[in-house]
């Protein structure tokens, strides 16, 4: 039976992200590489979620080292992130159902841990430009609240920082306490 990523030993973690990032900069078709993009990202959440529980991995000589190796990685992956970026901004104006709240928090939290995690590295100088579209996701998911979609508070991951304000929407975040 096959581990989900968020119980993945940190050090497969952090290797399969390098995967991904190495995949990606192999790739240049941007309809290609969307899979090894979706799955980096997915991969940007667990270990955000991570590193928001237990704060001190990050000083980790693992994750230090993943830091440093995927930084010099992550240029080559600008372009797919954008285009990550476009295709969240179209599905909004589409109809939703079922889990779309869901998968749109969620994609969201993936960007704002990229955020995060690249914070004060080289790869910061690419955010304001990724942020600006993120401000347009935002946006477009505040309108999605005029329609009802909304996401019970059960499918919120443990631990999600209460700065990832989406999750809650249009209510307020919990207060954050230690053991989040």
């Amino acid at each position: 039976m096959s581990t989900s990523i968020d119980e993945a030993p940190l050090p497969d973690l952090l290797a399969s992200m390098l995967a991904d990032l190495e995949e990606l900069k192999r790739n240049r078709s941007l309809e290609d590489a969307r899979g090894a993009m979706i799955t980096f990202l997915s991969r940007v959440i667990e270990l955000g979620l991570r590193l928001h529980r237990d704060p001190a991995l990050r000083a980790s000589t693992g994750v230090q080292r993943f830091l440093q190796e995927s930084t010099a990685l992550l240029p080559s992956a600008i372009v797919h992130l954008h285009h990550h970026c476009s295709h969240m901004k179209s599905w909004y104006y589409g109809e939703w159902e079922h889990d779309e709240w869901v998968r749109a928090a969620r994609e969201r939290s993936q960007m704002e841990f990229l955020f995060d995690l690249y914070a004060g590295t080289s790869f910061e100088a690419y955010v304001p430009a990724l942020d600006e579209e993120m401000a347009t996701v935002d946006e477009l998911l505040c309108r999605k609240v005029d329609v009802g979609v909304y996401i019970p508070f059960e499918r919120t991951p443990r631990g999600m920082p209460s700065t990832h304000w989406w999750w809650w929407y249009p209510g307020e975040p919990p207060a954050e306490t230690s053991s989040s």
